[in-house]
């Protein structure tokens, strides 16, 4: 998947606030005012959603601006899975749904 996003993409479909530490400039590379490099896999999860499929990979490259170290780097592999589940096959799981 493409590492170019867009705000909606990257923070807004997922609810990050717009105060959220990670939209400032400090922390992600901007290339302009609506599109970045993904600083997280999950970008790419509601169009996934959105396309209607039940399962989904997204892996690839992210990029966030941090100071390297030991334990930091600006860019890094991601790999995420998102399996939805049909309600009656999630009996057991009352609570954890947050409705």
């Amino acid at each position: 998947e493409d590492p170019i996003v867009t705000t909606k993409q990257c923070f807004d479909d997922l609810r990050i606030a717009p105060d959220h530490p990670g939209r400032s400039s400090s922390d992600t590379y901007y290339l302009d005012d609506e599109t970045l490099l993904r600083t997280h896999t999950s970008a790419h999860q509601s169009e996934h959603l959105r396309s209607g499929v039940d399962c989904f990979l997204c892996a690839g490259d992210v990029y966030r601006r941090d100071e390297i170290d030991s334990s930091h780097y600006p860019a890094f592999h991601q790999l995420e899975a998102v399996k939805l589940f049909p309600k009656e096959d999630m009996a057991g799981a009352d609570g954890l749904s947050g409705e």
